[in-house]
């Protein structure tokens, strides 16, 4: 009787330990797909997930997490997570935080969908791989504790709620880079060891960033040989040659009206008129008064804007110095009954 209970007891345990192995592969053998997933997405993730299956058979550990990945990406299920959580934890170096963060999150999504044979796998596992996790706290010094200060662990923001805090990292090489305005950012590495226990990672304090130099303003300079009074000077020609061409105007009124005075006046001075030929005479002088005037003012005015124009000095250039020789410009009207006209002259 005594061989008989013990023989019971024997297959009592061998049926529980294949109960645990039926139960086993149902949880991460299985991958059923969610409600929502679409016909599409099905498919992908079946084949997927069923690469990523073989590989693990094959021992082939780091290519298959990859997958398992994507399958989890495009269709979250407990079983995917359970899956990829073993698949972490298996890899070679061991990727142990990020096999209990799966493993946690199976768990919660498994509770989302009232399936307790998975949320009890997933705890489990969980369970039995915290004593191996490595841990870091990062922990920036008082002094670099200033408004603005970011931290960033492998290039992903480690908010300031973290900071302290023991958290489950994977082995491996680990940037922190840190941040603060108007401070030199700061870069560090951590080389963390599988199952390293829990260590702490320093932000020290930031060291002053330089001063940005000011940058003089650029003046933009004027075109080579050009300057202002040289636009003077040409101005100044122009209405010059305005008033050469009234005078011109004048000029040949007057001409025309002396001309046809001779009809009424005796040579050979035609000094003796009679009235119309008076009022010619008149109209005559008046025209050349005018035409005079013109002529002054216009050859002035273009000597005047030529002069000017020349003295000017290059831009960019110091003024010319003056010289000991004089120079003018002097102009002088010239009338008469007959003609009107102006005389220039000037040194140089």
């Amino acid at each position: 009787m005594y061989w008989i209970g013990e023989r019971q007891n024997a297959m009592t345990k061998r049926m529980k330990v294949l109960g645990c192995l039926v139960l086993s592969v149902a949880l991460t053998g299985a991958r059923p797909a969610r409600a929502d997933a679409s016909p599409a997405d099905i498919a992908a993730v079946e084949v997927v997930f069923a690469a990523a299956k073989k590989l693990v058979k094959e021992g082939r550990f780091n290519e298959a997490c990859p997958k398992f990945e994507e399958a989890e990406r495009i269709d979250p299920t407990p079983g995917t997570l359970l899956n990829l959580g073993d698949c972490y934890r298996d890899s070679t170096p061991p990727r142990t935080a990020s096999a209990w963060g799966a493993y946690q999150q199976a768990g919660i999504l498994a509770g989302k969908r009232d399936d307790a044979a998975r949320v009890e796998a997933a705890t489990q596992r969980a369970r039995a791989i915290e004593p191996v996790l490595s841990r870091v706290i990062i922990s920036p010094a008082p002094a670099a504790r200033i408004a603005g200060l970011e931290v960033k662990w492998d290039g992903k923001l480690f908010g300031e709620g973290s900071w302290g805090t023991a958290i489950p990292v994977d082995s491996g090489d680990h940037t922190i880079e840190a941040t603060a305005p108007g401070k030199k950012a700061w870069t560090g590495k951590v080389a963390v060891r599988v199952n390293g226990g829990t260590m702490t990672a320093e932000v020290p304090a930031f060291a002053d960033a330089p001063a940005a130099a000011a940058i003089p303003p650029v003046a933009t300079p004027a075109p080579a040989g050009w300057a202002p009074q040289r636009t003077v000077g040409i101005a100044v020609g122009a209405a010059g040659l305005v008033g050469i061409v009234v005078g011109s105007v004048f000029g040949a009124r007057a001409m025309s009206a002396d001309s046809a005075s001779h009809a009424h006046c005796l040579a050979p001075d035609y000094t003796r008129c009679d009235p119309q030929g008076q009022e010619l005479g008149k109209d005559a002088f008046s025209a050349a008064t005018a035409s005079t005037v013109g002529f002054l003012l216009g050859g002035a005015g273009v000597i005047g804007g030529v002069v000017t124009f020349l003295t000017a000095p290059t831009t960019g250039s110091a003024p010319k110095k003056s010289t000991s020789r004089a120079w003018g410009v002097e102009a002088r009207p010239l009338v008469s009954a007959q003609v009107g006209g102006l005389v220039v002259s000037g040194a140089w």
